[in-house]
């Protein structure tokens, strides 16, 4: 949708995984669209990305946050973040 190389911000989302030492997975609920003069709302998806991740300042389980990066194919590479809350994405 941006293009590669673009500068993003995901806002709000919450770390459900860590599937290796290089990556985390990240989650946030969405709204399916909905047509102009339909009630639209009752059905939430939960949507995710699994983002390769270096160093050792990785987010933990259940935190909540701005994740900074640039887009790469199907994913963003990370330069950074702010941890804005926690809560594992299955009680919020």
């Amino acid at each position: 949708m941006y293009g590669i190389g673009t500068r993003v911000v995901l806002k709000g989302v919450t770390v459900v995984g860590q599937r290796t030492p290089s990556t985390v997975t990240v989650a946030a609920w969405a709204l399916p669209l909905c047509s102009p003069g339909h009630f639209c709302g009752q059905t939430l998806t939960l949507q995710s990305l699994t983002v390769t991740w270096s160093g050792t300042s990785r987010p933990e389980y259940g935190d909540v946050l701005d994740l900074f990066g640039s887009t790469i194919t199907a994913s963003i590479t990370p330069v950074g973040y702010i941890k804005t809350g926690f809560c594992p994405i299955d009680w919020c």
